[in-house]
């Protein structure tokens, strides 16, 4: 009987971390080697003054700081939006980029726009993606809509055209800068389906080789605890790199008319030099804790003691 009831007890436990290790744990990024840039949108709201730059913690440093140009207070979470916003539980606070201006952003006149920009600042695609042309480019997003033509981030200004991650008439599409903007449907059923003013990662991911079939990913999945990876929704092949150009980096909207209708809310934007997985991303399982597999261990100890004891009765 007592076999019986250790069989039971270790079952029951490995069941059970079975099932936790199912369950999803979110969180805000660390950087690691691969990412070049990472905002998180934590910085305290105040002055609308430079002096308290949105910044960067990726490998670029503090070389790509960006500038809140919503105005005319950009960083408070008052109606004049800005960064101190609500974000997902867990995730500090995110950038309000649709209230800090009226969509109609103009690089020269920052108090008539919103979004976030690299000022005066020298900068060429090489720092924003792999040796290979390669790069993942993603954040979190929360949109009154999926309809409007809504920019995530951009280098897309008046110089050559470069990239442009946005959500455009219910698709996710990124423009590279070559002849064609590349998109894939967001979902309109099912766990991922677009749902108005909530959480959801959008992700695309390049390899780097031009041309070759299937070249990228697109990902668009809701943010939920009970998320063990991004929800891939489909693959394009990319002609080209993108384009080379010394445009600034945009979030929210680009410095090239039309400048676009900004995305609500914006989080976590994370630019790397690596293509990134499903399963690289916010969502992963959390690893069982030391504690359960302490009892584990502890139930086959005494089933193999018990044994034993039964071993030498007989």
């Amino acid at each position: 009987m007592e076999k019986v009831l250790a069989v039971v007890m270790v079952m029951v436990l490995v069941i059970g971390l079975s099932g936790a290790a199912q369950a999803g744990i979110i969180g805000p990024y660390t950087a690691d080697s691969n990412t070049l840039f990472l905002y998180h949108f934590d910085e305290t709201s105040g002055a609308s003054d430079p002096g308290n730059p949105i910044v960067n913690t990726g490998s670029k440093g503090t070389t790509f700081n960006l500038t809140d140009t919503g105005g005319p207070d950009g960083r408070s979470n008052t109606t004049a939006g800005g960064y101190g916003a609500a974000a997902y539980a867990g995730f500090g606070t995110s950038f309000d980029v649709y209230a800090s201006g009226n969509g109609i952003y103009n690089p020269t006149a920052s108090a008539t726009g919103g979004g976030a920009h690299t000022v005066g600042v020298t900068m060429s695609q090489a720092d924003f993606q792999g040796a290979s042309g390669e790069f993942t480019y993603e954040a979190l997003v929360k949109l009154p809509n999926s309809t409007l033509s809504q920019v995530v981030i951009s280098r897309d200004g008046s110089i050559t055209r470069g990239f442009t991650l946005q959500i455009v008439s219910g698709e996710l599409n990124i423009y590279t800068g070559g002849a064609t903007n590349y998109a894939a449907t967001i979902p309109t059923t099912g766990d991922h389906a677009f749902v108005a003013n909530e959480w959801f990662h959008v992700a695309v991911a390049y390899n780097g080789n031009a041309g070759a079939s299937g070249n990228s990913s697109f990902y668009w999945t809701r943010v939920d605890g009970a998320v063990t990876e991004a929800n891939l929704i489909d693959t394009a092949t990319f002609s080209s790199d993108a384009n080379a150009n010394t445009n600034q980096f945009y979030i929210g909207t680009t410095g090239r008319s039309p400048y676009r209708n900004p995305v609500h809310y914006v989080d976590e934007v994370r630019i790397s030099n690596v293509v990134r997985g499903s399963q690289d991303f916010i969502f992963s399982a959390p690893i069982p804790e030391p504690a359960g597999l302490g009892l584990v261990g502890a139930a086959l100890l005494a089933l193999r003691r018990r044994r034993n004891t039964g071993a030498a009765k007989t």
